[in-house]
């Protein structure tokens, strides 16, 4: 391989794509954030407080970002991106929360609610690493729902940490009860 034959190959990995596949990128995330929307609705994760709903609107802020940087996108930015390993990262979180969770007594918050926040967490983690092989023109649109399917499961994660020691009693006697979504003092 002599001189040219790199520079041929390093200028195709920092080439932009083309027209058609950012606007399939593109449409990816669009689709994304309607599926969003809909899990929110239909699992009833919008029924929260203020805090819950900015974190539920991490996705949709993510998904926005990706859809304005999709043009400038490189196959060497999304190799870079989709080496990175978070799996560990949420089984250090979920196991302890279901534990916690199922176990405590003194845990007065909505147990289902933080149970099956989890369990769509962990049904997103393995979608996530399950390998689909398309043809090489779709690999990038399966590395982008990969990267739909992280920040699903990062963001639901996060929720129900958060919904979890929102239930929690905390040292002074204050309970925020999810349903009321109100202080109630003992």
């Amino acid at each position: 391989m002599d001189d040219s034959d790199d520079q041929r190959q390093v200028s195709k990995e920092h080439r932009t794509y083309g027209v058609n596949k950012t606007r399939r990128i593109q449409i990816t995330y669009l689709i994304a954030v309607i599926i969003w929307v809909l899990i929110c609705v239909l699992f009833g994760l919008h029924q929260t407080d203020f805090f819950g709903i900015i974190i539920l609107t991490i996705p949709i802020g993510i998904f926005f970002i990706n859809f304005i940087n999709a043009p400038y996108l490189t196959v060497n930015t999304e190799t870079t991106l989709h080496c990175i390993n978070y799996i560990s990262i949420g089984l250090i979180i979920i196991v302890p929360l279901i534990t916690l969770t199922r176990n405590s007594s003194s845990y007065r918050g909505n147990r289902d609610k933080v149970i099956m926040v989890v369990v769509l967490a962990m049904i997103f983690a393995i979608l996530s690493v399950l390998n689909v092989w398309v043809r090489p023109k779709w690999v990038s649109i399966v590395r982008h729902i990969h990267s739909v399917f992280r920040t699903y499961t990062l963001t639901l994660l996060l929720y129900a940490v958060y919904i979890f020691y929102r239930g929690a009693v905390n040292r002074s006697g204050i309970v925020i009860k999810p349903e009321f979504d109100q202080p109630v003092f003992f």
